[in-house]
């Protein structure tokens, strides 16, 4: 009896399909998913701040003074006036002249 079921099941699995089914279609080959940058190499973008303030710093300011005016700096003080970031600073010349020079912390422009 055994050898019975074994043969049935062996014949029907070599037989060949009926002409009537239609021929089993393969699947399509998959594509391989996008890859994902690594956390580390993402961008960060720091919050959205209201007043966000790119200031230049007092050492960027000296700088910008010696090179423009070629003087020395004496002095330079970060002050508000009306609202507004201003280096006040004081420049000595090579011909011993003294004169304060306002300059906006964020254009680096003559404030008058």
């Amino acid at each position: 009896m055994v050898s019975a079921l074994w043969a049935a099941t062996t014949a029907s699995a070599d037989a060949p399909a009926p002409a009537s089914a239609p021929p089993p279609q393969q699947a399509p080959p998959q594509q391989a998913p996008p890859p994902q940058t690594p956390p580390q190499q993402l961008r960060q973008v720091p919050p959205r701040q209201e007043h966000a303030t790119a200031e230049m710093t007092r050492g960027q300011a000296i700088a910008l003074l010696e090179k423009r005016y070629r003087a020395r700096v004496l002095r330079a003080d970060l002050a508000d006036e009306s609202g507004r970031h201003v280096y006040v600073c004081r420049l000595l010349s090579d011909g011993s002249k003294v004169w304060v020079v306002r300059i906006d912390a964020h254009s680096g422009a003559l404030v008058p």
